[in-house]
């Protein structure tokens, strides 16, 4: 009875208002419906607020993620000391993070070409290779290595030198950052959207900290290698006792 005199002044009475079961309608049967929250409706300067404030919380969230990936991908790539080990993981903690149409390292070679050597993202069964190579005339990966900077574009249809894909028709947005091991340009790390304009100053911060990263456990892949390799030698070239 009091559950019934509850929902009746809810639904009748108003709130605020008590009302006695016995005073109840004799006929009065609950209404079932679903809870209605109460819309606040806000004036101009409001609804501005309210959407810098959710606008503020994606950016703060995003770079939470960005932040917790750098700290990843420098543990990842430090505990190791093989080059295909260190690019692959870093793709993958990239991908992980962040669900790219296409993640991708790439290696400058001494022909004129870049090629992939470690690539990841939901773009990959349409392009229907695991590696590709193009040559450094062309594309804005070519671009980022000729210039030796990080190359952004939120439309590389508007861009001159960028090249289509076979398989990749669908990105709208690309960054590639360069690579450096011991002041030598290296490669490229590449990351590229379907969406316009997906990529902004705080993502090309945050490759160009990975891309560090990623150099400098090249570099100490390679330091460690030669220091076996001379080991070796040593070794072969001390007479026997």
């Amino acid at each position: 009875r009091a559950d019934r005199a509850l929902r009746y002044g809810k639904q009748h009475a108003g709130r605020g208002t008590a009302v006695r079961s016995s005073e109840l309608p004799a006929l009065f049967v609950p209404a079932v419906q679903a809870r209605i929250e109460p819309r606040l409706e806000l004036d101009g300067d409001a609804r501005a607020w309210s959407e810098r404030a959710r606008e503020q919380t994606a950016v703060l969230r995003k770079r939470t993620r960005q932040l917790a990936l750098a700290g990843t991908v420098a543990a990842r790539v430090a505990a190791l000391d093989d080059e295909q080990a260190i690019v692959q993981a870093a793709v993958d903690e990239v991908q992980r993070a962040f669900q790219f149409a296409l993640t991708a390292i790439l290696r400058v070679r001494d022909d004129g070409y870049v090629e992939s050597i470690a690539m990841r993202g939901v773009a990959l069964r349409r392009l229907g290779v695991d590696r590709w190579a193009q040559p450094l005339e062309s594309g804005l990966i070519g671009r980022c290595v000729r210039e030796r900077r990080a190359v952004l574009s939120g439309d590389v249809r508007s861009e001159p030198d960028y090249r289509l894909v076979p398989g990749l028709a669908e990105v709208r947005s690309e960054l590639a950052t360069p690579i450096w091991v011991a002041g030598r340009l290296w490669g490229t790390i590449d990351i590229e959207e379907v969406r316009a304009e997906a990529f902004d100053d705080d993502d090309v911060r945050l490759m160009q900290t990975i891309a560090d990263q990623v150099g400098a456990a090249l570099r100490a892949a390679q330091a460690a290698a030669d220091s076996e390799s001379s080991s070796a030698r040593q070794s072969r070239s001390m007479p026997a006792s």
